[in-house]
Protein backbone atom coordinates (compact mmCIF):
# COMPACT_ATOMS: atom_id res chain seq x y z
CA UNK A 1 0.00 0.00 0.00
CA UNK A 2 1.48 3.59 -0.79
CA UNK A 3 2.35 5.78 1.45
CA UNK A 4 0.13 9.27 2.39
CA UNK A 5 2.86 11.48 1.38
CA UNK A 6 3.14 9.25 -1.76
CA UNK A 7 0.04 9.05 -2.51
CA UNK A 8 -0.15 13.25 -2.51
CA UNK A 9 3.61 13.07 -4.42
CA UNK A 10 3.61 15.51 -7.48
CA UNK A 11 -0.03 16.18 -6.99
CA UNK A 12 -1.01 19.80 -6.63
CA UNK A 13 -2.68 20.03 -3.31
CA UNK A 14 -5.28 23.04 -2.75
CA UNK A 15 -3.87 23.91 0.85
CA UNK A 16 -0.43 24.20 0.18
CA UNK A 17 -0.53 25.69 -3.57
CA UNK A 18 2.74 23.62 -4.48
CA UNK A 19 3.21 20.65 -6.66
CA UNK A 20 5.25 18.48 -4.10
CA UNK A 21 7.83 16.20 -4.37
CA UNK A 22 7.48 12.59 -4.18
CA UNK A 23 10.29 12.23 -1.71
CA UNK A 24 9.97 13.06 2.35
CA UNK A 25 11.11 16.33 2.62
CA UNK A 26 13.33 18.31 5.48
CA UNK A 27 11.43 21.26 6.35
CA UNK A 28 12.93 24.14 9.08
CA UNK A 29 11.59 23.81 12.16
CA UNK A 30 9.88 26.52 14.70
CA UNK A 31 12.47 29.24 14.67
CA UNK A 32 10.23 32.01 16.11
CA UNK A 33 8.21 31.95 18.89
CA UNK A 34 5.26 29.72 18.73
CA UNK A 35 1.62 30.42 18.62
CA UNK A 36 -0.79 27.49 18.58
CA UNK A 37 -4.61 27.19 17.99
CA UNK A 38 -6.43 28.86 20.79
CA UNK A 39 -3.55 31.91 21.65
CA UNK A 40 -4.36 34.34 23.31
CA UNK A 41 -2.62 36.12 20.91
CA UNK A 42 -5.47 35.33 17.97
CA UNK A 43 -8.16 37.82 17.80
CA UNK A 44 -10.87 35.64 17.19
CA UNK A 45 -13.11 38.74 15.80
CA UNK A 46 -11.08 39.05 12.82
CA UNK A 47 -12.74 36.07 11.04
CA UNK A 48 -15.61 37.21 8.49
CA UNK A 49 -17.58 35.73 5.89
CA UNK A 50 -16.70 35.83 2.34
CA UNK A 51 -16.24 35.17 -0.67
CA UNK A 52 -12.57 35.62 -2.40
CA UNK A 53 -11.69 34.73 -5.92
CA UNK A 54 -7.71 34.31 -7.04
CA UNK A 55 -6.62 33.79 -10.50
CA UNK A 56 -3.74 32.86 -12.45
CA UNK A 57 -2.16 31.25 -15.48
CA UNK A 58 -5.26 28.71 -16.86
CA UNK A 59 -6.31 28.62 -13.43
CA UNK A 60 -9.04 30.48 -10.42
CA UNK A 61 -9.52 29.59 -7.41
CA UNK A 62 -12.56 30.40 -5.40
CA UNK A 63 -13.01 31.08 -1.45
CA UNK A 64 -16.40 30.87 0.70
CA UNK A 65 -16.09 30.71 3.96
CA UNK A 66 -19.23 30.73 5.81
CA UNK A 67 -19.70 31.60 9.49
CA UNK A 68 -22.44 29.24 12.13
CA UNK A 69 -25.22 31.02 14.26
CA UNK A 70 -24.17 32.71 17.06
CA UNK A 71 -24.31 31.04 20.03
CA UNK A 72 -23.72 27.78 17.59
CA UNK A 73 -21.25 24.99 18.25
CA UNK A 74 -20.58 24.70 14.92
CA UNK A 75 -17.18 25.31 12.75
CA UNK A 76 -16.44 27.73 10.09
CA UNK A 77 -16.44 26.21 7.06
CA UNK A 78 -14.16 27.41 4.19
CA UNK A 79 -15.15 25.99 0.66
CA UNK A 80 -12.54 25.97 -2.02
CA UNK A 81 -13.58 25.73 -5.41
CA UNK A 82 -10.17 25.15 -7.48
CA UNK A 83 -10.23 24.78 -11.51
CA UNK A 84 -6.64 24.29 -13.28
CA UNK A 85 -6.55 23.13 -17.50
CA UNK A 86 -10.59 22.67 -16.94
CA UNK A 87 -10.42 20.01 -14.21
CA UNK A 88 -12.25 20.89 -10.93
CA UNK A 89 -11.05 19.82 -7.18
CA UNK A 90 -13.54 20.76 -4.69
CA UNK A 91 -12.29 21.30 -1.29
CA UNK A 92 -13.95 22.25 2.31
CA UNK A 93 -11.91 22.67 5.50
CA UNK A 94 -13.83 23.22 8.75
CA UNK A 95 -11.90 25.08 11.47
CA UNK A 96 -12.67 25.91 15.05
CA UNK A 97 -14.64 29.29 15.84
CA UNK A 98 -12.81 28.96 19.11
CA UNK A 99 -9.49 28.43 17.99
CA UNK A 100 -9.04 28.42 14.54
CA UNK A 101 -7.46 24.75 14.46
CA UNK A 102 -8.58 22.39 11.70
CA UNK A 103 -11.40 20.38 12.63
CA UNK A 104 -12.38 18.53 9.35
CA UNK A 105 -11.34 18.28 5.48
CA UNK A 106 -13.35 16.96 2.57
CA UNK A 107 -12.01 16.99 -0.77
CA UNK A 108 -11.82 15.48 -4.30
CA UNK A 109 -9.10 15.27 -6.55
CA UNK A 110 -9.75 14.94 -9.80
CA UNK A 111 -6.47 15.55 -11.29
CA UNK A 112 -5.91 11.68 -9.76
CA UNK A 113 -9.39 10.44 -8.82
CA UNK A 114 -10.04 10.46 -5.30
CA UNK A 115 -11.81 11.43 -2.38
CA UNK A 116 -10.64 12.47 1.16
CA UNK A 117 -12.66 12.38 4.38
CA UNK A 118 -10.77 13.61 7.20
CA UNK A 119 -11.54 14.56 10.96
CA UNK A 120 -9.26 16.60 13.44
CA UNK A 121 -10.39 15.93 16.98
CA UNK A 122 -9.17 15.58 20.33
CA UNK A 123 -5.92 16.18 18.69
CA UNK A 124 -6.00 12.97 16.30
CA UNK A 125 -5.94 12.70 12.76
CA UNK A 126 -8.77 9.96 11.23
CA UNK A 127 -9.92 9.06 7.86
CA UNK A 128 -9.61 7.74 4.59
CA UNK A 129 -8.82 8.62 0.80
CA UNK A 130 -10.85 6.45 -1.53
CA UNK A 131 -9.60 5.82 -4.72
CA UNK A 132 -11.80 6.07 -7.86
CA UNK A 133 -12.30 4.19 -10.95
CA UNK A 134 -9.29 6.35 -12.96
CA UNK A 135 -7.38 6.81 -9.95
CA UNK A 136 -3.50 5.60 -9.63
CA UNK A 137 -4.33 4.44 -6.18
CA UNK A 138 -5.17 0.45 -5.93
CA UNK A 139 -6.19 0.55 -2.57
CA UNK A 140 -8.22 3.11 -0.11
CA UNK A 141 -5.64 4.95 2.69
CA UNK A 142 -6.58 5.12 6.29
CA UNK A 143 -5.66 8.03 8.66
CA UNK A 144 -5.41 7.52 12.46
CA UNK A 145 -2.56 9.44 13.79
CA UNK A 146 -2.12 11.67 16.86
CA UNK A 147 -0.41 14.98 17.90
CA UNK A 148 0.32 16.94 20.75
CA UNK A 149 -1.54 19.81 20.18
CA UNK A 150 -3.65 21.25 17.86
CA UNK A 151 -2.91 21.93 14.08
CA UNK A 152 -3.65 24.68 11.90
CA UNK A 153 -5.08 24.51 8.25
CA UNK A 154 -2.60 26.15 5.58
CA UNK A 155 -5.96 26.96 3.53
CA UNK A 156 -6.80 29.17 6.32
CA UNK A 157 -3.59 31.24 6.82
CA UNK A 158 -4.94 34.35 5.82
CA UNK A 159 -7.36 34.49 8.44
CA UNK A 160 -4.97 33.47 10.76
CA UNK A 161 -2.60 35.77 9.88
CA UNK A 162 -4.85 38.57 10.00
CA UNK A 163 -5.74 37.53 13.49
CA UNK A 164 -2.58 38.42 15.11
CA UNK A 165 -1.31 41.84 16.05
CA UNK A 166 0.97 42.06 12.99
CA UNK A 167 3.22 44.96 12.44
CA UNK A 168 6.71 45.36 10.83
CA UNK A 169 9.17 42.85 12.06
CA UNK A 170 6.24 40.43 13.87
CA UNK A 171 7.68 36.75 13.69
CA UNK A 172 5.79 33.60 14.40
CA UNK A 173 6.11 29.94 13.75
CA UNK A 174 2.54 28.30 13.52
CA UNK A 175 2.07 24.66 13.56
CA UNK A 176 0.81 23.76 10.27
CA UNK A 177 -1.11 20.17 9.44
CA UNK A 178 0.58 19.15 5.53
CA UNK A 179 -0.70 16.29 3.62
CA UNK A 180 1.54 16.02 1.00
CA UNK A 181 4.37 15.06 3.43
CA UNK A 182 3.07 11.92 5.41
CA UNK A 183 0.74 14.29 7.70
CA UNK A 184 3.16 15.71 9.71
CA UNK A 185 3.19 19.13 11.34
CA UNK A 186 5.17 21.46 9.65
CA UNK A 187 5.93 24.95 11.05
CA UNK A 188 5.43 28.04 9.13
CA UNK A 189 7.48 30.56 9.67
CA UNK A 190 6.21 33.95 9.69
CA UNK A 191 7.80 37.26 9.07
CA UNK A 192 6.02 40.63 8.29
CA UNK A 193 8.66 42.22 6.03
CA UNK A 194 7.08 45.27 5.09
CA UNK A 195 4.22 47.70 5.14
CA UNK A 196 3.43 48.89 1.58
CA UNK A 197 0.80 50.61 -0.76
CA UNK A 198 -0.91 48.32 -2.92
CA UNK A 199 -3.58 49.75 -5.89
CA UNK A 200 -6.38 48.25 -5.63
CA UNK A 201 -9.82 48.51 -7.99
CA UNK A 202 -7.42 51.72 -8.43
CA UNK A 203 -7.23 53.20 -5.21
CA UNK A 204 -4.33 52.45 -2.89
CA UNK A 205 -4.52 50.50 0.58
CA UNK A 206 -1.89 49.70 2.75
CA UNK A 207 -0.96 45.75 3.13
CA UNK A 208 1.33 43.72 4.78
CA UNK A 209 4.28 41.54 2.94
CA UNK A 210 4.62 38.65 4.75
CA UNK A 211 7.40 35.65 4.22
CA UNK A 212 6.74 32.16 5.10
CA UNK A 213 9.17 29.57 5.21
CA UNK A 214 7.86 25.99 5.94
CA UNK A 215 6.80 23.73 3.30
CA UNK A 216 8.30 26.20 0.99
CA UNK A 217 9.13 29.62 0.86
CA UNK A 218 6.08 31.72 0.16
CA UNK A 219 5.51 35.52 -0.31
CA UNK A 220 2.11 37.11 0.39
CA UNK A 221 0.48 40.20 0.19
CA UNK A 222 -2.23 40.52 3.08
CA UNK A 223 -4.54 43.32 3.37
CA UNK A 224 -4.55 45.17 6.25
CA UNK A 225 -8.06 45.67 7.29
CA UNK A 226 -9.65 42.66 6.15
CA UNK A 227 -8.41 38.85 6.27
CA UNK A 228 -7.99 38.72 1.83
CA UNK A 229 -4.47 37.92 0.23
CA UNK A 230 -3.92 40.12 -2.41
CA UNK A 231 -1.41 38.51 -3.67
CA UNK A 232 0.52 34.64 -3.29
CA UNK A 233 3.58 33.56 -4.66
CA UNK A 234 5.31 30.30 -4.16
CA UNK A 235 9.65 30.79 -4.70
CA UNK A 236 10.58 29.68 -7.84
CA UNK A 237 7.03 29.43 -9.59
CA UNK A 238 6.48 31.78 -12.48
CA UNK A 239 2.51 32.40 -11.63
CA UNK A 240 1.15 34.27 -8.66
CA UNK A 241 -2.57 33.47 -7.36
CA UNK A 242 -3.98 37.17 -7.31
CA UNK A 243 -7.31 38.53 -5.92
CA UNK A 244 -9.84 39.49 -8.02
CA UNK A 245 -11.69 42.19 -6.44
CA UNK A 246 -15.91 42.58 -7.63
Amino acid sequence: MQKPYQLYGGILLLTSLISCSSKTTVHPGAIYHKVYPGSSELDLSKVEAQKITYTKFRGTMVYNLTKPSVNSDEDYRLFIDFKVNGKEAPDSVYFSTKTLGVTKRWFYNAFSDYTGRLDFINNTLTGTITPGENSSLDSELLYNKSYSHEVFEPATLHYILSALPLEVGYTASLPMLELADGSKIVWANVEVVAEEDYKLDGKWIKVWKIISDGSRLKTFWLHKERPVFLEMKNSGVRFKWKYQAG
